[in-house]
């Protein structure tokens, strides 16, 4: 059950993020909103929900925590490239 809850409340955050994660693609030139402190500390969440999804079983939020982590790397990357 913990899984399941786990899974469709890490797909919402997913659903969530979207839109910011397209804007920051489309306009990864220009992430001046965007703080790197802000980025970080998500990944950082994300890894930890990706280590519980391990733990309880959640093959859902441990396939969308790597996409979410390869995202908020990229802007991360993006937002150190294009100072």
């Amino acid at each position: 059950m913990i899984s399941i809850l786990l899974d469709i409340g890490n797909i919402i955050f997913f659903i969530s993020n979207f839109p910011q994660m397209m804007n920051a693609y489309k306009n990864r030139r220009n992430l001046k909103g965007l703080s790197i402190l802000f980025l970080l500390g998500i990944s950082i969440a994300t890894i930890i929900f990706i280590i519980i999804s391990v733990l309880t079983f959640a093959p859902f939020t441990f396939a969308i925590g790597w996409l979410e982590i390869f995202f908020y790397l990229c802007q991360v990357y993006w937002k150190m490239k294009y100072k």
